[in-house]
């Protein structure tokens, strides 16, 4: 089963978040040990985050929808780049 439109941009808008705070856990989390972590750290942090939501939303998506989205990813831009 497909995702509605409206479904589609409910769903982005949580998985925006949820992505936003699971790299601010990693953050806090190495800061924490008393480390900073590297651009590099933080950038295979991000990349590792994009091929699980693509993962998930693969099945869930129609073919627009999933192009949608990577469009929208893509926007985003890299991490640490503005928003």
């Amino acid at each position: 089963m497909r995702m509605r439109e409206e479904s589609f941009r409910t769903y982005l808008k949580f998985r925006f978040r949820s992505d936003v705070r699971q790299i601010q856990a990693l953050r806090i989390e190495a800061e924490a040990s008393g480390q900073k972590p590297t651009f590099e750290q933080m950038k295979a942090a991000h990349d590792q985050l994009r091929q699980d939501t693509l993962a998930k939303l693969t099945p869930v998506l129609s073919p627009a929808q999933l192009k949608k989205f990577q469009v929208l990813m893509e926007e985003r831009g890299p991490p640490g780049g503005p928003h």
